[in-house]
């Protein structure tokens, strides 16, 4: 369609507005398409052709053709109150499906549309969980000749790269889509230009998908309102720098904004490689409490990737005996625990702070761990913590809370829901009576916290 028979269709037919104060027939701009040529005129689409009831030849020539083509923009408010223009394909996108799937206007979406509509559906859901991170794109800079010359006799340097802050996808999920739809992307969705180039060559597919994904993921993001408070929760930090500076101004030259790329290449390779390399997923698991007043509690869960609904609390996980650890561990992969110290983020928030954990000292710690439960299967939290405070474990400095390690025990002490009869042992010669069982129970609970227990009855136990 011509720019204004097109501004038409969308206006009167599709019922679309233009960001105020702009029109329709304004925004229409020519661009150039790739597309497969006959006899000098364009050949027209797989859907158009059937109800042109023609056949479409086998051979053809591909050429450049100038197509009249409207930008998807909407107005959006601002957090300041006021109003910008961001990218709306996905709601228009949400339309035009709607409106073709009910038959409400005489429209029918090409290839083309319908791959996108599906393509941003996918990326809606993946938004939805929250699967991105805030990113730096590097640039490299190629100085022109003159600024070479000048460089060279001044004896100065310029600037040869430039940082800009931006946002993009990460993980399993992302990767796996993205190859999906790689497979089933339509040809015409790569043959669009702002200029021609020759010799003609469509655009990079998986290029074109990631640069989408991003920059439709970048205008989301930075056309979100925040309010004051969370915005200076993010001051000066990566996050802000998205948000504020993400397409807009020059990018970083400084050796500071270098320095600050590769602290998030190495950021940003620790969290692929945890997503990837490792045979489990890691979790955080807000856990309500069994009563209102109890506070909320945050755990720390883990699942194989081939059953992610099978989690299990990692402090649970430490709690088995060696032998019921066993499958847990076969499950979840060769060298669990190996891989789960090397997981863990170097950071972690202890009494209102952050502090670094020593991958080393962790290192060192999971070994002489270890070394104890297989030379003593039964070693509980209090033997380790005397082994530790000995000497035992020669180098290694192990830090612990001894006020937890107690209230928990007091806890546990308090809680005689866990307190349950026992069945005669095997090697006891007789049988017990109902109220020394209660006192065999009594001391094997006191043994699982820890402690020495002592009756001072005379129940016969001897």
């Amino acid at each position: 369609l011509r720019g204004w028979d097109l501004a038409r269709l969308l206006g009167e037919d599709l019922g679309l507005k233009p960001p105020h104060p702009q029109t329709l027939e304004a925004l229409v701009e020519p661009k150039i398409f790739l597309l497969p040529t006959v006899a000098g005129q364009p050949l027209p689409s797989l859907e158009l052709s059937r109800y042109l009831e023609e056949d479409l030849p086998e051979h053809f020539d591909l050429e450049y053709w100038q197509v009249d083509c409207y930008p998807t923009l909407a107005a959006v408010k601002t957090s300041q109150g006021g109003r910008s223009t961001a990218n709306s394909v996905v709601p228009l996108l949400n339309d035009l499906h709607f409106m073709a799937l009910h038959q409400l206007a005489e429209i029918q979406l090409g290839s083309d549309l319908l791959f996108w509509f599906h393509f941003t559906q996918a990326l809606k859901r993946i938004i939805f969980k929250d699967q991105y991170i805030p990113s730096l794109k590097y640039r490299q800079l190629e100085p022109p000749p003159a600024r070479r010359r000048q460089a060279k006799t001044n004896g100065g340097a310029t600037p040869g790269f430039e940082i800009y802050p931006g946002w993009e996808f990460i993980g399993e999920t992302y990767e796996t889509t993205l190859q999906h739809y790689l497979d089933s992307m339509p040809m015409i969705c790569g043959a669009g230009f702002a200029e021609a180039c020759h010799p003609p060559v469509f655009y990079d597919r998986p290029s074109l998908l990631r640069h989408f994904a991003d920059c439709l993921l970048t205008d989301i993001l930075t056309h979100t309102p925040t309010t004051q408070a969370f915005e200076k929760t993010i001051a000066d930090s990566l996050i802000s720098a998205g948000l504020k500076q993400a397409g807009a101004g020059p990018g970083w030259t400084t050796a500071e904004g270098l320095d600050q790329f590769q602290q998030w290449q190495a950021w940003r390779h620790q969290i692929l490689r945890a997503q990837t390399d490792q045979p489990f997923y890691l979790y955080f698991h807000l856990q309500d409490p069994p009563r209102p007043e109890e506070p909320w509690r945050l755990q720390f869960q883990v699942a194989p990737k081939h059953a992610p609904s099978l989690k299990l609390a990692l402090e649970d996980y430490w709690a088995l005996g060696p032998k019921q650890r066993h499958p847990v561990q076969a499950s979840l992969g060769d060298g669990f625990e190996q891989q789960l110290v090397q997981a863990k983020t170097p950071l972690v928030q202890f009494r209102g702070q952050w502090v670094e954990l020593d991958q080393d000292n962790m290192q060192q710690m999971l070994e002489f761990w270890q070394k104890q439960q297989a030379e003593n299967p039964e070693i509980s939290l209090l033997d380790f913590m005397k082994l530790t405070a000995t000497g035992a474990g020669g180098d290694l400095a192990v830090e612990y809370d001894r006020q937890d390690v107690l209230a928990d025990m007091l806890a546990k002490l308090k809680d005689r829901g866990q307190l349950q009869p026992v069945e005669d042992p095997l090697s006891f010669q007789g049988q017990l009576r109902e109220y020394q069982r209660w006192g065999v129970a009594w001391l094997q609970y006191l043994e699982h916290l820890g402690l020495n227990g002592c009756l001072a009855d005379d129940m016969g136990l001897g």
